[in-house]
């Protein structure tokens, strides 16, 4: 018997939080690093040098932050998957993993609408345009937190079963 299994909805919603959380720190540091490159490079002693290229090619990097959230959510899927199956369960707590999947289906459609709200802001303009990846997945935040649930309870149920 392993003490301290691992493996459970406790990380559906980690997964949510660290999603929505890098989600909007990219978010955040793309707006400032656009806003605060826009204003040096219009200085005179930067305008059309190879500093104004550096600027650009940051602010290009920092568009790729879609790929880091997204990889999360990928790792995050097999991880859920791959643990549920290492740690099985019990057909009895499948309700209570069910109910607490529900609670956090509801936290991450608040997540959402958090992120719709702030992204949707008139100050930020276009910056969420940059960001068609993380603007896809944090928005979906619910649909992709619910499946990732059920795709790590139905592998702990098959689990439960074969050991059985």
């Amino acid at each position: 018997m392993v003490l301290n299994k691992k493996g459970s909805v406790r990380d559906v919603g980690l997964a949510m939080v660290a999603l929505f959380a890098v989600g909007l720190i990219s978010f955040i540091l793309l707006f400032v690093y656009n806003s605060a490159s826009g204003i040096i490079t219009e200085a005179d002693g930067i305008k059309g040098t190879a500093a104004e290229e550096v600027f650009d090619a940051g602010s290009t990097n920092l568009q790729k932050t879609d790929i880091i959230n997204f990889s999360i959510l990928i790792g995050f899927f097999i991880g859920v998957i791959g643990l549920g199956w290492l740690v099985g369960g019990i057909p009895v707590f499948m309700v209570l993993y069910i109910i607490f999947l529900i609670v956090v289906g509801a936290a991450s459609a608040l997540l959402t609408y958090v992120w719709d709200t702030i992204t949707g802001q008139v100050i930020f303009g276009s910056t969420i345009d940059q960001l068609t990846l993380t603007n896809f997945i944090v928005g979906n935040l619910t649909l992709f937190i619910v499946l990732m649930g059920f795709a790590g309870l139905i592998a702990m149920y098959v689990r439960g079963q074969a050991v059985e």
